[in-house]
């Protein structure tokens, strides 16, 4: 969705010890395009965020940045990244060195890592500047602080709600499956039960289940077979197979659905 950039405006913004970082509410594209910030692409499956640092050119004494800290996902890698920063004076985004370190002292948000980018002196007070990460995939947003070390070693820890790349969606059923032998009044029977856990992080919408047991129909023959929930459905019309399936509905993180049958052996 394009973005008006006038009047400019930023998502968050904060200032410590005259060094100011906000994130602009639009974000530039390598063509020149300005779309609302975080931007997903999906045609090059590429998401793009920006962020800005700003010195100030007036307090004394002067506090000068050297390091910038931002919180990604740390499944991103190095070759999934771009770093471009756009100084103002100079009118055009140029790729720059980065890493994947944090500051001394400093641990990373559960599930994230930093990236760090280290100025070098290229520009000093006054003189905004623009980074723009480029990365390859979708990510939800989070909100994480992002850190400046100043080349007097100071540590700028900035909690204005900046939004970062995170974790994407990772939909993951896990399912265990125990059978065992039951003989009651000289009649045996085999008992399955089935447990199926939500183990991503995002809601799955209509679960559906389906099951085959292979037995050897010309030596065995079974009887009605009782399942709970009674919603799954039975198929024994080919000897020597059951077919079990059925919708088991949403299911939550961390929620299980708990699946039983009994299959009666008649001979």
């Amino acid at each position: 969705m394009a973005c008006n950039c006038i009047p400019s405006s930023n998502i968050a913004c904060q200032e410590i010890d005259s060094i100011s970082i906000a994130q602009p509410t639009c974000v530039i594209l390598p063509g020149g395009a300005t779309e609302a910030n975080p931007y997903y692409d999906a045609t090059g499956n590429a998401s793009y965020w920006a962020y800005k640092i700003i010195p100030s050119c007036t307090q004394t004494p002067f506090v000068t940045p050297d390091i910038i800290y931002i919180p990604i996902y740390e499944g991103i890698s190095e070759n999934m990244l771009t770093v471009s920063e756009f100084i103002l004076s100079c009118g055009r985004f140029e790729d720059v060195a980065f890493d994947f370190e944090s500051p001394t002292g400093v641990t990373p948000p559960a599930g994230f890592k930093y990236l760090r980018i280290q100025i070098n002196g290229r520009y000093t007070r006054g003189t905004a500047t623009t980074y723009r990460l480029k990365i390859l995939g979708n990510y939800p947003e989070a909100t994480e602080e992002i850190i400046v070390q100043t080349t007097a070693a100071a540590t700028l820890a900035y909690d204005a709600p900046y939004v970062v790349p995170s974790e994407p969606a990772s939909p993951r059923l896990t399912v265990t499956k125990d059978a065992s032998v039951n003989i009651t009044n000289n009649q045996a029977s085999i008992d399955y039960v089935v447990d199926i856990t939500n183990t991503g992080n995002t809601d799955i919408a209509d679960v559906l289940y389906n099951d085959t047991i292979l037995y050897n129909g010309e030596a065995i023959s079974i009887g009605t077979i009782t399942v709970n929930p009674a919603t799954i459905n039975v198929d024994t019309s080919v000897s020597g197979r059951i077919l079990l399936s059925g919708n088991l509905g949403d299911l939550a993180v961390g929620d299980s659905f708990q699946i039983t049958y009994t299959v009666p052996l008649l001979g």
